[in-house]
């Protein structure tokens, strides 16, 4: 367990070099460091690391933002385990948000902790807890999605097996399909870019984690006229409920 000292130790080195930054920056510098020290985790019990699950980072993150302005009392109230969905408000709708089936998800577990500024040193004293701990040692649980808003921490688990790895889809080929479309278009894009001699963009959370509700709310529109939804500065875009979507990533 020496690792978890050195590794908590830079920490705090790091920490108060991101903290005049914007907080989705430091929440995402702060899931960034959870998953990491997870993993190590993981590794001291001779398991796998556990890789990136989309679906289930964008349904973390929903939650967490629900959650924002709950008291830190009972974080394990809004836990759920295997078959049992979170007490969390509207949480059919996040999961529609995120492109995610119910009957996807049934072993898959979702881990809320609340601690003061995401302590990084807290955070992971609480995911290391028993009453966590079973599913981080569980061989089950190969993928990961953490979501972080406020003093809330989401960690969303998921299996590799149909009932439990957050898919939308009949199978995660067409997700994975998605993600390297996505790919190549932000390269295309950038390439783009530079034969303009501007810089490349870089990949914004909030935004992206906004685009894949806006898919999401088209999926069911003809292709017949795709600009009737886009939206130029200063306008909205013709979305059913976009308040709502902004509102769900906390973005003004």
């Amino acid at each position: 367990m020496a690792f978890f000292t050195l590794k908590l130790s830079i920490f705090f080195l790091v920490l108060p070099v991101v903290q005049g930054k914007a907080s989705c920056d430091y929440d995402a510098t702060a899931e960034k460091y959870l998953l990491e020290d997870l993993n190590l985790y993981r590794m001291s019990l001779n398991l796998p690391n556990f890789t990136e699950n989309n679906n289930a980072a964008c349904l973390a993150n929903n939650i967490a933002s629900q959650l924002k302005n709950e008291t830190c009392k009972n974080a394990f109230h809004y836990s759920s385990t295997i078959g049992t969905k979170p007490n969390v408000t509207e949480y059919d709708k996040l999961m529609d948000g995120c492109d995610i089936k119910e009957n996807h998800t049934v072993q898959g577990v979702i881990l809320p902790v609340c601690v003061p500024r995401l302590d990084p040193f807290l955070v992971l004293s609480n995911y290391t807890t028993p009453q966590y701990a079973k599913y981080l040692k569980n061989s089950n649980y190969t993928g990961i999605g953490i979501g972080s808003e406020d003093n809330w921490m989401v960690v969303v688990l998921s299996t590799n097996t149909s009932t439990g790895n957050f898919s939308g889809a009949a199978s995660l080929i067409a997700n994975v399909h998605m993600a390297t479309a996505e790919k190549y278009l932000l390269e295309d894009l950038n390439l783009y870019r530079m034969s303009l001699n501007l810089s490349n963009f870089t990949e914004n959370n909030n935004a992206a984690c906004l685009a894949n509700n806006i898919a999401s709310q088209l999926k069911n529109e003809t292709c017949k006229n795709a600009f009737h939804f886009s939206s130029t500065p200063g306008t909205k875009p013709n979305v059913i409920e976009y308040d709502k979507l902004l509102d769900g990533y906390d973005i003004k």
